[in-house]
């Protein structure tokens, strides 16, 4: 029961990490507001 439990976990933590890279990626480019966006859009699918 365990086991499977951190591995959710561990994939969750990856995921989250992947969507702050791109969120923080993109508002280094000049073009804040429309990057943000599309992270955001990233985010919900990444989430699915």
């Amino acid at each position: 029961m365990k086991q499977p439990l951190q591995k959710m976990k561990d994939e969750k933590a990856a995921e989250d990490q992947r969507a702050y890279l791109s969120y923080s990626f993109s508002r280094s480019t000049g073009r804040r507001k429309a990057e943000h966006e599309q992270g955001k859009r990233l985010k919900t699918i990444w989430n699915r």
